[in-house]
């Protein structure tokens, strides 16, 4: 597969809005927008990314619901493990050295949530694993991470949308409020 890291794709345009977050604070998040998605039952495209194939074996039961919901997943890891087939879900396996492959992410783009979570790993002083990035609700932003992820599979370029403001907002803000003093940021 074609090189490609969001995280570098988006960089420059987030730095004011950059975190740093634990495992745990990530995998918060990553639910939070899946969550958006099985609640009111999006038909949607989305795009994820667990580093390696056997750290989504703990998540299986949670996407097999979402395989039910949305229009397509696309899953990109490293293929250290075997994954059964799932409804809807391709399995797009990583080359150890990929980019994407140092990255966490979720990208939803439908035209009443329009997200995306994109972190690139980073590793302590002591070893702890720590992610640097950004969630974003920026159209431009997710079309773009959106598009780049399209063009690398080789599949159609959704055109831009007429999003929805208002259903935009209010899921952001129920995706906030669900986290408040929940996500770990890295060093609390």
């Amino acid at each position: 597969m074609k090189e490609l890291s969001l995280y570098s794709l988006i960089k420059e345009d987030i730095n004011e809005e950059m975190f740093l977050h634990t495992v745990e604070g990530m995998r918060l998040m990553s639910h939070q927008i899946e969550s958006i998605v099985l609640e009111e039952g999006l038909e949607t495209d989305m795009f994820v990314g667990f580093q390696k194939y056997s750290a989504f074996v703990p998540q299986i039961l949670r996407y097999r619901r979402l395989a039910e919901v949305a229009s397509s997943i696309y899953l990109f890891g490293q293929p250290n493990w075997s994954l059964a087939p799932l409804p809807r879900t391709a399995y797009i396996p990583l080359s150890r050295n990929h980019p994407l492959t140092r990255e966490w992410f979720i990208v939803v783009n439908s035209s009443v949530l329009s997200c995306a979570l994109v972190a690139r790993e980073r590793i302590g002083m002591y070893g702890e694993r720590y992610f640097q990035g950004v969630w974003t609700y920026k159209p431009e932003l997710v079309l773009r991470c959106d598009s780049s992820l399209r063009n690398v599979l080789g599949i159609n370029v959704k055109p831009w949308l007429n999003y929805n403001n208002e259903q935009q907002h209010r899921y952001a803000q129920k995706m906030k409020q669900a986290l408040r003093g929940l996500v770990p940021a890295a060093g609390d």
